[in-house]
C-alpha cells in the first residue's frame, strides 16, 4: 500500500490531475538455467531472468500533456524486466552434505524496453509506446 500512495504523489507532485485505479505490483517471476560444471568446484550458468509484470490502470484529465505525463509516468514506473543471465560460480565443500557456493553474474536486458501504457482520458483511450531506459 506504501508504493502505491509514493508512486501516485510523485505524479502529483508533479502537478498531474489523474486517478489512479489499479496498482498491482505484486507479481511472480521465474529464472531458468542451464549449466556446465568444468571440474569438481566451478561451473558456469546461461539462463533467462523474467521478474513478472507490473500492473497499473488510471484516469487522466482530458487537459493534461499527454506525451509529458507519459513520460513522468515512466520516470517513476515500478522496475521489473527480463533478459539473460550468466553466471560463474565456485562450490566449497564443507562436510559431506553441505556446501556453499558465491557466484558472480551478470543480467543482460535490452538497452530500450518499449512498453505500451494505456491512459483513459475521462472517456477518450489513448495509447503510448514509451522507452523504458
Amino acid at each position: 500500500m506504501r508504493a502505491y500512495h509514493e508512486f501516485g504523489s510523485r505524479l502529483i507532485n508533479e502537478g498531474y490531475d489523474f486517478t489512479l485505479t489499479k496498482y498491482d505490483v505484486d507479481r511472480t517471476g521465474f529464472q531458468i538455467a542451464l549449466g556446465y560444471k568444468w571440474n569438481e568446484n566451478v561451473y558456469s550458468e546461461l539462463g533467462y531472468l523474467d521478474l513478472g509484470d507490473v500492473r497499473i490502470n488510471l484516469k487522466l484529465n482530458v487537459d493534461e500533456d499527454q506525451i509529458a505525463f507519459g513520460k513522468s509516468f515512466a520516470k517513476h514506473y515500478p522496475n521489473s524486466g527480463d533478459g539473460l543471465t550468466f553466471v560463474q560460480g565456485y562450490k566449497f565443500l564443507l562436510e559431506d552434505h553441505w556446501s556453499v557456493s558465491p557466484e558472480v553474474g551478470m543480467f543482460a536486458i535490452p538497452l530500450i524496453k518499449y512498453s505500451q501504457i494505456s491512459i483513459r482520458r475521462y472517456g477518450l483511450k489513448s495509447s503510448l509506446h514509451l522507452p523504458f531506459v
